[in-house]
């Protein structure tokens, strides 16, 4: 079922200009580009950000438990590892959910796509990422050795590419299936491989 045709870049409505230029952004698009599909429910856009902030958690937790030490199948994602290292798996649980919500919140709005919300958390997520490998990895390298470093730094590489790739596949049509899937992708690279343990284990 289609809605009221929008820009593709902006999600401006269109129904009052038969113009194939979007008055707000300039942004020129084809018919079929304009008639996006309906937005989903409310209840449907809040199950999904529940299920991406669950996700997420689920994913962190695995992060430790998958291994009894860092690797690549078991990445020890910081924010669940060290408050589970003291004893306080609750903290790493909220911690998770936390970073979790910052990438899945987007979700809730009923127009999904490239708004400077969703532009916005991405950017900071990883800019922090690249903070964390950035003052991380001397130590990385002393306690975890180079194989683990560089091939966390290729994963990550890697994660940001394909994110990146379909996000530009899909900037021109907004589907909540595919938007669904891809902040799915982001989820669970920030409580993963986006913030691995780097340091020495007690």
């Amino acid at each position: 079922m289609r809605g009221v045709p929008r820009c593709p870049s902006c999600s401006y409505d269109l129904s009052a200009t038969a113009a194939d230029i979007c008055p707000e952004c300039g942004t020129r698009s084809t018919v079929d580009e304009r008639l996006q599909p309906a937005p989903p429910a409310v209840w449907s856009r809040i199950a999904a950000f529940f299920t991406l902030i669950a996700c997420g958690v689920f994913a962190g937790w695995w992060s430790v438990h998958a291994d009894r030490y860092p690797s690549l199948v078991a990445p020890f994602n910081v924010l669940f590892s060290i408050p589970w290292i003291v004893g306080l798996q609750i903290l790493g649980i909220g911690l998770l959910a936390v970073m979790a919500t910052l990438f899945a919140w987007p979700i809730l709005r009923e127009s999904p796509g490239h708004c400077w919300a969703r532009l916005t958390s991405h950017a900071l997520g990883w800019t922090l990422s690249a903070v964390w490998f950035g003052l991380g990895t001397r130590f990385g390298f002393q306690y975890q050795g180079l194989g683990y470093v560089a091939c966390g730094i290729i994963l990550n590489i890697a994660a940001l590419a394909i994110i990146i790739y379909a996000a530009w596949r899909g900037r021109r049509r907004r589907e909540f299936g595919a938007d669904f899937v891809l902040t799915l992708l982001l989820v669970v690279w920030a409580c993963t491989y986006g913030f691995p343990y780097l340091g020495e284990l007690p």
